[in-house]
């Protein structure tokens, strides 16, 4: 009864990540690529209407067209960061919990982490490229400049959420701490920096 109780409970939380159990069973990081592709995939949906939103108040207010296009890019960035950010830091923090072979496991998670950052990142990224570029809502050298950022800050995101749980177990604290508010306040200022980052390169000029 308590092992159904502990695998229950161990769903529960993979589920608030945003992905399923049956990932941390998965030996191969292409697959467990795909089992969190279709929730960040959730996300993406939730944030295009977001996007919209500011793109309706963006015309509104009379913004140039780069910058309305831009912008609208604004939920998407914060959306994917904090999403795969908080997928890598339940699943580290849920195997740190084990304290079993925990140096030798991290590294392993890291890389596996790091990979499936940079994956979804490319994956996630190409959405909105396809787009901007379909519609010719921005020069191509800004859609892939804009896009490439994203993916960037998707691929920090996933790195800085198996970094934060490992640093506050190595400090004896819990890494469950992690997962809420402190995360969530990493993963923003990662997003909000990639983006920001975009906007000042696309505005100087220097691509």
């Amino acid at each position: 009864v308590i092992d159904i109780i502990h695998e229950e409970a161990r769903e529960d939380i993979y589920r608030l990540g945003g992905f399923n159990l049956s990932e941390h069973e998965m030996k191969s990081p292409v697959r467990m690529s795909g089992v969190r592709l279709k929730w960040l995939l959730l996300r993406f949906f939730g944030a295009s209407i977001a996007a919209f939103m500011v793109f309706s108040l963006l015309k509104l207010l009379g913004a140039s067209t780069q910058m309305t296009w831009l912008g609208t890019l604004f939920p998407i960035f914060i959306s994917m960061t904090g999403g795969i950010g908080t997928q890598s830091s339940t699943v580290v923090s849920e195997q740190l919990a084990l304290r079993s072979d925990q140096r030798v496991k991290f590294w392993r998670l890291l890389g596996t982490e790091v990979f499936i950052g940079f994956v979804l990142g490319v994956f996630m990224s190409s959405i909105p490229l396809i787009l901007l570029i379909s519609i010719q809502a921005l020069s191509l050298k800004h859609a892939f400049l804009s896009t490439g950022l994203l993916a960037t800050g998707m691929l920090t995101a996933a790195t800085a959420g198996t970094l934060l749980p490992y640093i506050f177990y190595r400090l004896g604290k819990d890494p469950a701490l992690v997962t809420g508010s402190i995360i969530a306040s990493v993963l923003d200022v990662i997003g909000i920096a990639a983006f920001a980052l975009t906007l000042i390169i696309v505005n100087a000029g220097t691509v």
